[in-house]
């Protein structure tokens, strides 16, 4: 299995009216950070387009107008735990911000070889039908969406390219205030989220995550 980028395999995502402008290194620091010793750090990116990164904690906040995007710096069980507790800091200190949903995403990445059922998926009826030389296919997207029994919404979506499958998975919730934000992303709902995600791979695809 191919090795995602730590902070890429999972986050939570909140979406709202949210004003970044708050989210300054010292508020961060004198708010949300356990330790107040240590530095809060600000990265900027390149690209316009791109929130800024506040590392608070070994936990990465993408504050924008459209989105509060959290990660962890390490993908692990104990990440779960740090980005659920900042969040619910921040929905206590913003209580006030405007929200619309919140969605807990986990992305799984394979070699071509490791996914004989995802290769079927991909054999689509009209590929002898299309001009390999005219039109050089380089990815392919698959879409889903199911409904949960809890009102959640599975936003589920396989990219292939070319040497590798991608499996994104978007557990969305709508939400009408922060305070929501408690039950819909702790620590056990995230782990149900994974422990989903894990059943469903393997038991649509064959594929054991578990191992």
């Amino acid at each position: 299995m191919i090795n995602l980028p730590s902070n890429d395999a999972f986050n939570i995502v909140t979406l709202g009216s949210w004003n970044p402008a708050i989210f300054s290194p010292e508020w961060a620091k004198n708010h949300l950070a356990d330790d107040k010793e240590k530095d809060v750090i600000l990265a900027i990116p390149m690209q316009m387009n791109l929130p800024p990164r506040l590392t608070v904690d070994e936990v990465n906040i993408y504050p924008s107008v459209q989105a509060l995007v959290i990660d962890c710096i390490e993908n692990e069980k104990n990440s779960f735990v740090a980005c659920s507790r900042k969040l619910k800091l921040i929905a206590s200190l913003l209580q006030h911000t405007p929200v619309s949903a919140v969605g807990i995403n986990f992305k799984f990445a394979f070699e071509i070889a490791e996914a004989p059922l995802l290769i079927e998926l991909f054999s689509f009826n009209d590929a002898a039908k299309l001009d390999s030389d005219k039109y050089k296919l380089t990815s392919s997207t698959v879409k889903r969406t199911f409904a949960l029994h809890d009102s959640t919404m599975l936003n589920f979506s396989i990219e292939s390219k070319t040497d590798r499958f991608l499996c994104e998975f978007n557990f969305h919730s709508d939400i009408r205030q922060l305070s929501e934000i408690t039950e819909k992303t702790s620590t056990s709902q995230i782990e149900n989220c994974r422990s989903q995600a894990i059943e469903f791979m393997n038991t649509v695809y064959g594929i054991d995550l578990n191992e």
